[in-house]
């Protein structure tokens, strides 16, 4: 695999603690509110800024270097082509599991389960529960690089295309169609942490901008919000943004401020080469982690009684999977051809076998020449 451009640790530290947040909170164990009484509020929180810190980095490091058409075509590469193999595996692998576990199982009842896993989704909840927000980030990354793309170029329609933009953004968040109806607010967190780093550019050392102490302030002030609004239950900060929890107003503000201030702690972690090491490489794996994981909670449901109050064991499991996960991401890593389904193009380095695959005119027609980096 080729290394990828060199960019701020504290990112991706930041992307792996919001993996990790994001994967932990799907375990029965943790929404129970019954089970951990003390993680109720702390919970709560974690939703003001674990879904936004990932979106806010993928704006903050947004490269406007691509053309339009070849960010589309990176981004369909690097978003969308892995969706659907994680889909394909987990849906084999789930359609597995049912024919081993079921006391009896006929052709029928095989097929007729695969077909519903397939149509609906159902237990493929990697689409439409963990990684349900790739869709949303792939369509609202477009969005943005169109923005800058009608911005930066001379056009005597400039204004007209953003004003059509900004009412079509509008009636969306409106319109509560699931995966586009997100759009809008995934569009909000992405400009701040573009603009953000375009500030930074200009006024600021901008590999050092989050290293700066007032970012500390930020923390605490987050901090004494949620401490106060949880115990005295006021202003309910419950963001969610899968089910259209947020507003652009109150709640916007105070996730910016825990996104801020968590940027801010991942220059403390980064000095703590064992953690900062495991988050970043969580960072790297991350779509494995998000897609596989639900397939092993699924797992230790059916094995283990998830909804007992039993903290060493919930913590081994979590950790269980989370190595699980990596594991796989290593091993499809070298695996040739199996790859290609799962990994950008241009960070492989191709073998025989690969080239001679990605040659196939039927390949040539499903993916774009010009994401083929042959040597």
């Amino acid at each position: 695999m080729k290394d990828q451009r060199n960019r701020i640790k504290i990112f991706d530290i930041a992307k792996g603690v919001s993996i990790i947040f994001m994967t932990i909170s799907h375990y029965p164990f943790f929404s129970n509110k019954e089970i951990y009484p003390s993680l109720n509020s702390f919970n709560s929180s974690v939703m003001l800024f674990k879904m936004p810190l990932f979106i806010f980095v993928s704006g903050y490091l947004f490269s406007e270097q691509k053309s339009l058409k070849n960010f589309f075509y990176s981004k369909t590469d690097s978003l969308i082509k892995p969706l659907f193999g994680f889909a394909s595996v987990l849906l084999i692998m789930h359609t597995i599991h049912y024919w081993s576990s079921a006391s009896i199982v006929s052709i029928y009842d095989l097929f007729k389960y695969f077909n519903e896993r397939f149509i609906t989704f159902g237990y493929l909840g990697v689409v439409n529960y963990s990684l349900w927000f790739i869709i949303p980030l792939f369509l609202s990354l477009l969005v943005l690089r169109g923005v800058i793309t009608i911005i930066t170029k001379k056009n005597r329609f400039k204004h007209i295309s953003l004003f059509c933009i900004l009412i079509t953004l509008f009636l969306l968040n409106y319109l509560k169609i699931k995966f586009i109806s997100h759009v809008p607010i995934f569009i909000t967190y992405l400009f701040i942490g573009y603009a953000l780093k375009k500030i930074s550019e200009s006024n600021f050392n901008s590999d050092k901008f989050f290293y700066r102490k007032e970012f500390l302030l930020l923390f605490v002030i987050f901090i004494i919000i949620v401490t106060y609004t949880n115990y005295f239950n006021i202003l309910h900060f419950k963001i969610n943004l899968l089910n259209f929890k947020y507003n652009y107003h109150y709640m916007l503000v105070v996730s910016l401020i825990g996104v801020l201030g968590i940027i801010h702690i991942c220059t403390y972690i980064e000095k703590i080469k064992f953690i900062s090491s495991l988050l970043m490489y969580c960072s790297k794996a991350s779509f494995f982690i998000l897609a596989f994981h639900m397939f092993f909670i699924d797992l230790f449901r059916f094995y283990f009684n998830l909804e007992v109050y039993n903290p060493w064991f919930h913590a081994l499991l979590f950790f269980s999977n989370i190595v699980i996960c990596c594991l796989i991401y290593e091993l499809i890593k070298k695996v040739p051809v199996l790859r290609l389904f799962f990994y950008p193009l241009k960070t492989i380095n191709f073998t025989s076998l690969e080239i001679t695959f990605l040659r196939l005119n039927i390949v040539n027609r499903l993916i774009a020449r010009n994401l083929i980096y042959l040597v």
